[in-house]
């Protein structure tokens, strides 16, 4: 079989694989698609658009799809894992030394910086997500209604994009007056066991991150507002700082932006709580993908209705964040101030949409920004 093709392809992604889930699609497509032929253009143009209408982050699922293709199920398993391995190494070991740079004078301002660019790095790719339904009048009514009940009632935020989806699919089956049956996955929800620690916190662990990997539509910084929720406002195991450095170190690590994961559970039960939360956020994609998925895409590639649910899921998916991101915005500072923080977020912004500079150093430039900023006026 070709196991060994797929494992030193997705290990080298997972290294270098810098840029976000688009860049991440752009490899798949330029590597595996036209220079390997794994798969013709349109089959893979065809799976990509059914992942999209799936939970779970698209740049994760379309490798195991692409794994899963190339040396069926086993493929699919060693194309995640492979993708996955590298930045869960880099994230525990940004978790194991987290709390002694943290101690240092300096590592406030870095850290503050790193997060207010953070900031301006997640609306630039909610814009990005967006472009596909810009002129769609109803997604940006989606995207108002999920705001106003983001903003009620956090919570509920899965239910409202999985409403939103469902929604769509009925206006769709109403204005057409058609009698064909839209599509509906059904995900499971179990809960995978635990050892060692408190059983109590690894339950909870998985439940929340299980949740997390269920209701990610389009990006993995759908995850945003629903860990912060959860993790933050619930179980109050991270701050808002620490949960903006958990974002951030995501986002400059290569690989899946879900990674962040990693950092959120070895920071509330160490390497076993590391695990946990990161297969409960993986589980969703990889069992999806090599179940039911290649069935489902034989079938209903080509509904109509795929589009129409995703466009409402993802309408909520934006409105939620932008929620997220004021919240995170309006927080109290430490390192810095408000106006400073803009300043930087707004600087990410623009150069995240106007240039081709890594996005993964827009993020440390940001904190030493912030680093500088703070040594001249403690100079002066």
């Amino acid at each position: 079989m070709h196991y060994k093709e797929i494992a030193l392809y997705f290990l080298k992604l997972g290294f270098l694989g810098f840029g976000g889930p688009l860049a991440l699609l752009a490899s798949y497509q330029k590597d595996l698609v036209e220079k390997r032929k794994w798969l013709s253009p349109e089959r893979f143009a065809q799976g990509l658009a059914l992942i999209k209408a799936l939970p779970g982050a698209t740049a994760t699922q379309t490798a195991i799809y692409l794994g899963n293709v190339r040396g069926g199920v086993p493929g699919g398993l060693i194309a995640g894992t492979c993708l996955i391995a590298p930045s869960f190494v880099m994230m525990l070991c940004l978790g194991v030394f987290y709390t002694s740079v943290q101690s240092l004078a300096w590592s406030k301002a870095l850290f503050f910086g790193m997060q207010s660019a953070a900031l301006g790095v997640i609306v630039e790719s909610v814009w990005r997500l967006s472009k596909p339904y810009r002129l769609e009048f109803m997604f940006w009514v989606m995207a108002v209604l999920a705001c106003l009940l983001a903003t009620l009632r956090p919570s509920i935020e899965p239910l409202v994009i999985i409403g939103s989806g469902l929604f769509g699919i009925l206006i769709m089956k109403l204005t057409l007056r058609s009698t064909g049956q839209a599509m509906l996955a059904l995900l499971p929800m179990g809960l995978l066991g635990g050892a060692g620690v408190e059983l109590g916190v690894l339950k909870s662990l998985t439940a929340v991150f299980l949740k997390a990997g269920v209701f990610i539509f389009g990006t993995g910084l759908a995850i945003v507002p629903l860990l912060a929720h959860d993790v933050v406002e619930t179980h109050h195991w991270l701050t808002q700082a620490q949960f903006m450095d958990a974002l951030a170190f995501g986002q400059i690590t290569p690989g899946p932006v879900l990674i962040t994961s990693t950092f959120i559970g070895y920071k509330v039960a160490g390497i076993v709580g590391a695990v946990v939360a990161t297969a409960g956020v993986f589980f969703p994609a990889f069992f999806n993908i090599l179940t039911w998925f290649p069935i489902a895409e034989r079938k209903f590639s080509k509904s109509p209705y795929a589009r129409q649910f995703v466009m409402f899921a993802v309408g909520a998916v934006v409105g939620s964040i932008a929620v997220a991101v004021v919240r995170l915005g309006m927080a109290p500072t430490s390192g810095g101030t408000h106006a400073l923080a803009a300043t930087i977020a707004v600087a990410a912004l623009l150069i995240s949409l106007f240039t081709k500079f890594p996005v993964w150093l827009v993020i440390p430039c940001g904190g030493l920004l912030a680093a500088a900023v703070n040594l001249a006026v403690g100079a002066g």
